[in-house]
């Protein structure tokens, strides 16, 4: 059961950590947290130099979609808990962005004692970089994210 509630809180730390650079739409933040928390895929991704390099053929890659629907769930309880924390808002009916009480938490994820969260909040701002020209078809279609 503790591991569900660190899957959650890991989770919110990651969307805290990706809104901090930048509103994302809920659609790319979904898949960034299997991205970022699936070990095969996060390494697979950080070796590559960009997004459009990664081998589609992968197994990672193919395997994708079930870790995608696995996520979905964590995904879901770390916004509704984000959102009744009033940690962060959804604005223009479109992009999630940190609301001011929010920023104040995101400065002082990088003070939490634990080795895993520095390592996702590390891969977050490389994976960030790597996905910012990234389209959301283009980043579903890579990763064969059936809907």
């Amino acid at each position: 059961m503790d591991n569900i509630y660190n899957n959650e809180s890991m989770a919110c730390c990651i969307i805290l950590k990706c809104l901090s650079a930048r509103p994302w739409n809920c659609a790319s933040l979904s898949v960034l947290l299997p991205l970022l928390m699936d070990t095969a895929t996060s390494k697979m991704l950080l070796q590559s130099t960009s997004f459009q390099e990664i081998d589609t053929n992968h197994r990672t890659i193919l395997a994708f979609n079930k870790k995608y629907y696995d996520f979905l769930p964590i995904f879901s309880n770390a916004i509704v808990l984000l959102v009744q924390s009033e940690l962060i808002k959804l604005q223009n009916d479109k992009d999630y962005a940190l609301t001011n009480q929010g920023e104040v938490v995101s400065k002082n994820l990088y003070s939490i004692d634990s080795k895993r969260l520095q390592i996702l909040i590390h891969n977050a701002s490389v994976l960030m970089d790597k996905l910012q020209n990234v389209s959301i078809l283009e980043l579903y279609k890579t990763l064969r994210i059936r809907l």
